[in-house]
């Protein structure tokens, strides 16, 4: 805040006070605000406190609208207005700005706004798997690909769930996985992804966030249109709120193939198959070898 105040020399009228309390606006915290107004707004000098007077807080009734007084008949529940607010996303969601929903993308992985265009990338023989799949690193190196394993970094879950509302300031353990794969992808410029069902979701979601120029990713028989699907296998906070996958296959730059996914997994922008793909079948389609084709599934691009 120092910083950005200093773009107008102003730095100085920043200031910064910490008490060891609950989350509210206690007498400790507005003392320190009627400080801070008084040195600014009434040129008082530094150091000039302002004690809260005394006074007496004005009745519940008279603060409280509904306070011990009945619903109009028009209230809806807890449950309904939730209800209301899903309706009224999926809604918005059809009818919004694409660059609106990427960068709400972004900012529920918490990914920092791309930098300029980069120049053409040219794919390069390189293989980023994410996931262990043995026979598969063997028949990639066979056909001359060179394999590099994603790293991804350790997730303490026991520590994290220590803190209160941990993921409104951290990334969850899924939304870590995409950054991981990201990074490793903006390492390895032109590379291709392949995922395994421990990592498809997250693949999936990073194909979108970072040049690749081609994706085959394993995503497990996941139910998209399904809330606990979500909260279950890939929780990150806004995700859905941002379009979730639809958003990220419509940033993809290269093919996304979908293998093992279930009925319900009806994205357009992909080739999406209800089975799961053998190692040498994803081996062809690295090489540029079309896989067979199983149904109900096929190319929805």
């Amino acid at each position: 805040m120092r910083r950005i105040y200093g773009l107008l020399d102003a730095e100085s009228r920043v200031e910064a006070v910490q008490f060891d309390a609950p989350h509210n606006y206690n007498r400790d915290s507005r003392e320190a605000v009627y400080a801070w107004m008084a040195r600014w707004l009434q040129h008082a000098p530094a150091g000039t406190k302002r004690p809260e007077r005394a006074f007496t807080a004005d009745p519940l009734p008279d603060l409280l609208v509904f306070h011990q007084r009945p619903l109009p008949a028009s209230a809806v529940t807890a449950a309904q207005l939730t209800d209301n607010w899903i309706a009224a996303a999926k809604r918005q969601l059809g009818t919004a700005d694409r660059a609106v929903l990427q960068s709400a993308l972004r900012h529920a992985i918490g990914l920092a706004a791309p930098g300029p265009p980069a120049a053409a990338r040219i794919p390069s023989r390189t293989v980023l798997l994410a996931g262990s799949d043995p026979e598969l690193e063997r028949l990639a190196v066979q056909r001359g690909f060179q394999v590099r394993h994603v790293t991804f970094k350790a997730y303490d879950a026991a520590a994290a769930g220590k803190v209160r509302h941990f993921e409104t300031y951290n990334r969850t353990a899924a939304a870590q996985q995409v950054a991981d794969i990201v990074a490793a992808a903006q390492e390895t410029p032109g590379a291709m992804l392949v995922a395994t069902r421990d990592y498809g979701l997250a693949g999936l979601l990073a194909s979108g966030l970072t040049p690749l120029s081609r994706s085959i990713l394993d995503v497990g028989d996941f139910d998209p249109s399904s809330d606990d699907a979500f909260l279950a296998r890939l929780y990150i906070p806004g995700l859905r709120r941002a379009g979730d996958f639809g958003t990220a296959l419509s940033m993809a730059s290269g093919p996304v193939v979908l293998h093992d996914a279930g009925p319900a997994f009806t994205l357009a922008g992909a080739r999406v198959e209800g089975r799961r793909l053998s190692a040498a079948e994803i081996a062809d389609l690295l090489a540029g070898r079309p896989a067979p084709r199983s149904q109900p599934h096929g190319d929805r691009r």
